[in-house]
């Protein structure tokens, strides 16, 4: 192609160019959504069966029971989640149940691989293969009063419950349920019974924290584990 041909191209394709339609920018709540959609499926329901009769706990899998979540997990890892420790622990029978299970309410049982109660974390391992899914990754932004935290838990035993919550305070080395001292993050909001374990999860979708406890005597106000701590817990194998 002679020189000028290309020049006289370029001139043409310039226009277009400079005056192409650009992507329409996400809406506020369609971003929200997409970060909620995320989080869903990065958060696992820790499930047990209750009599539909008597409410006492039963086996896997029982006639005339009713699955229900008392917990909450987040993925680390294709099969391993973490939790607070007082989920796991006292339980006859760990099992889950994951987003991709939902459409056939099936569940799957598992393991717990490592617990630190003075912290309130706790690692469990899925047996077998679950179905495909994201796992979380850790915030690197500094988190201060004010910060707006997005949770997906199983309140009261409703799977899949999201909610908003404040970070209203840093509480370092506060005494948790337990009286064992932790760094802490205290958060307003409707966290309650069942969401134990569930993530909180900045507006970048990074992790922040994990639900260990709610102060009854003081409505909508809850305390997670400061994800500095469960980062120090998840990648050091050997602490306790």
């Amino acid at each position: 192609m002679p020189r000028s041909t290309r020049v006289l191209f370029l001139l043409l394709l310039l226009p277009a160019l400079c005056c192409a339609p650009k992507p329409a920018a996400k809406s506020p709540q369609m971003a929200r959504r997409e970060l909620v959609e995320a989080i869903e499926l990065e958060t696992v329901a820790m499930v047990h069966w209750m009599d539909d009769q008597t409410g006492a706990l039963v086996p896997p899998g029982t006639e005339r029971s009713t699955m229900r979540a008392y917990c909450t997990g987040v993925w680390l890892t294709d099969r391993d989640f973490v939790t607070a420790a007082h989920c796991p622990e006292g339980e006859l029978h760990l099992d889950v149940q994951t987003r991709g299970d939902v459409a056939t309410d099936t569940w799957r049982a598992a393991e717990l691989v490592r617990l630190r109660a003075l912290q309130d974390l706790a690692i469990v391992r899925v047996n077998g293969t679950p179905p495909p899914h994201p796992v979380a990754h850790f915030s690197t932004a500094a988190v201060a009063p004010g910060d707006l935290l997005h949770v997906v838990g199983h309140v009261i035993g409703q799977r899949w419950t999201y909610c908003q919550a404040v970070v209203s305070a840093i509480r370092l080395q506060e005494p948790d349920a337990d009286g064992d001292p932790v760094d802490t993050l205290q958060v307003a909001g409707p966290i309650w019974s069942g969401d134990s374990g569930a993530g909180g999860f900045d507006e970048e979708g990074g992790l922040v924290g994990i639900v260990s406890y709610v102060r009854q005597g003081a409505p909508f106000l809850a305390y997670l584990i400061d994800g500095r701590v469960v980062h120090e817990f998840v990648g050091n194998p050997g602490s306790r």
